[in-house]
């Protein structure tokens, strides 16, 4: 196994996440009759690209922290919507989230929060925004703002169904550009 960065392939040390790789007699052979996603899966060096985003630490243990898929490209950095989502779980007044990339004319993706408030509870786009600005990197802020909404919708198994919010922001362009 190993973590490679995601923009160079180099390999990368403990700790510092990217693309988990595996290779080995047990691994996937390959797809059937379709070399084309084969080689798209598989390099010339035999490893095997699972499209996992993760780290390892130094008892060797390995954390799944998020799918390439999901990732946001924002100007030169690669963000990964889960990492923001749990930081806004840590918020009182957050119930759920979900945060997905909307196309900027010429910043990539801006970062969306849409957020289910907790019963009882009251927060503004503000606050989520700042709260974000206060607490995370340059490249986690939420310039395409927030949204909120009644309930954050998930899938049979739990997970958050982040393709209903995709869909809603696929045809957005956004084009004010983000403050310094």
């Amino acid at each position: 196994m190993k973590i490679i960065d995601l923009s160079s392939g180099e390999a990368l040390p403990m700790t510092e996440p990217g693309e988990v790789c595996f290779r080995g007699p047990n691994c996937f052979a390959g797809y059937l009759n379709n070399d084309e996603a084969t080689g798209e899966t598989i390099d010339s060096d035999g490893w095997y690209h699972s499209g996992d985003v993760g780290f390892y630490d130094q008892a060797g243990n390995l954390y799944i922290t998020d799918r390439i898929k999901e990732l946001c490209k924002y100007k030169h950095w690669t963000v990964a919507p889960a990492e923001v989502e749990s930081f806004l779980q840590t918020h009182p007044a957050i119930a759920g989230v979900c945060v997905v990339g909307v196309k900027h004319r010429s910043e990539g993706q801006h970062l969306r929060a849409y957020v289910q408030l907790a019963e009882n509870k009251s927060a503004t786009e503000e606050e989520i925004v700042q709260y974000v600005k206060d607490n995370m990197g340059y490249q986690n802020r939420l310039n395409g703002g927030v949204r909120f909404v009644d309930e954050i919708p998930r899938l049979p198994m739990g997970k958050v169904n982040r393709v209903a919010f995709k869909l809603e922001v696929k045809d957005e362009i956004l084009v004010k550009e983000a403050e310094k």
